[in-house]
């Protein structure tokens, strides 16, 4: 039987490509046939591109066929919700030490010396500017391409057939990303290697719950250490 276009990998990997190149091409002002600066529109900081290129239009595409587990903690064990409290905490620890990672410090400047006011306005902007992006950007890499590589190639080896093209696509196309959005160098090497993890996760449970949960911890905590730091 032919995989229907919209569960085909391809597909989701040459969407997902096109629309985080996009962004890119917009968060550069580049202007080559059409001013791609344009599609930068915000609301209350949200972005609109994000939020319908990476979240809406995926949904949509996936609606039919969608399996609910993937998003519950059904298929979850103890050993799951350790591994989600060990990443939480880490992620703390790294935002502690921010301010001396080379080039990253730098580059995450803090409201601190702002006054209360501002900076209490600047995290509620923060906030709504990643919840904008950030069920979007899992959706397409932990649901949408992950899926359709488990569906397409399915094998009882984790390291073998659609699970071993989770484990390559996803993490390259999240580092790649990162590094042409010139981010600094080792925040691209942690976003590769985090990835890693998360998609290791959800080859074992068919679940992308966690690494939402955890990615959404790290953002929050970016948030408190960017209200507190100068």
């Amino acid at each position: 039987m032919k995989t229907a276009w919209r569960y085909s990998p391809y597909l989701a990997v040459g969407y997902v490509a096109a629309a985080l190149l996009v962004d890119t091409l917009a968060l550069r002002d580049v202007q080559f046939v059409v001013d791609w600066g344009a599609l930068r529109g915000t609301v209350y900081g949200g972005e609109v591109f994000k939020f319908a290129a990476w979240f809406v239009v995926p949904v949509v595409l996936c609606a039919k066929g969608f399996e609910g587990g993937f998003l519950g903690v059904g298929r979850w064990v103890r050993i799951d919700w350790i591994l989600l409290t060990a990443i939480v905490c880490i992620g703390g620890i790294v935002m502690l030490a921010l301010p001396w990672i080379p080039g990253v410090g730098d580059y995450y400047r803090g409201w601190g010396t702002a006054p209360l006011d501002v900076r209490f306005e600047q995290a509620a902007r923060h906030l709504f500017w990643t919840a904008s992006w950030l069920c979007g950007w899992e959706f397409m890499h932990r649901y949408w391409i992950s899926k359709t590589f488990l569906d397409r190639w399915p094998s009882d080896n984790p390291w073998r057939g659609g699970a071993l093209g989770v484990l390559i696509a996803v993490p390259s196309i999240e580092a790649g990303y990162h590094v042409i959005q010139g981010k600094p160098a080792l925040e691209s090497v942690g976003m590769g290697l985090l990835s890693l993890v998360f998609c290791w996760w959800v080859v074992r449970r068919r679940n992308a719950l966690l690494p939402f949960l955890a990615h959404l911890a790290i953002e929050i905590e970016l948030v408190i250490f960017l209200f507190f730091a100068q």
